[in-house]
C-alpha cells in the first residue's frame, strides 16, 4: 500500500521545483503514518472484546515500536526518492539544455 504514496511525489518531481516537490512528498508521508494510525487504533478498539478508551488504544498503537519503524523508514524514502526524481530530472534537462 505505502508505493501508492509514492506516485504522487513521484510524478511531481517531473514538473515542480525542489521545494514543491518536498512539500508533495512531506504531505504523502504524513498522510500514510496518519493512516497507520488510525488503521492501528481501529484494530486495537475493535480486537478487544471489551471496549478500550482512546487513550489507552493510542498508548497500545504507539507501543508497536517494530510497526512504526517500519512506517518511519516508508515515509522517509517517499521523501528521500522523491527528491532524487527531482534531482534527477533538473539535470537532465541541464544537460539537455546544454546541447543546444
Amino acid at each position: 500500500m505505502w508505493l501508492l504514496f509514492l506516485t504522487a511525489p513521484a510524478a511531481s518531481a517531473m514538473y515542480m521545483k525542489k521545494r514543491h516537490v518536498f512539500g508533495v512528498a512531506l504531505a504523502a508521508a504524513v498522510l500514510m503514518l496518519g493512516i497507520y494510525l488510525y488503521k492501528g487504533m481501529a484494530f486495537a478498539m475493535s480486537a478487544d472484546a471489551e471496549a478500550l478508551p482512546l487513550a489507552q488504544a493510542f498508548s497500545q498503537v504507539m507501543a508497536n515500536t517494530q510497526h512504526w519503524g517500519m512506517a518511519l523508514t516508508q515515509a522517509i524514502f517517499i521523501i528521500f526518492f522523491s527528491l532524487f526524481t527531482a534531482a534527477m530530472t533538473e539535470m537532465t534537462l541541464k544537460v539537455r539544455d546544454s546541447l543546444r
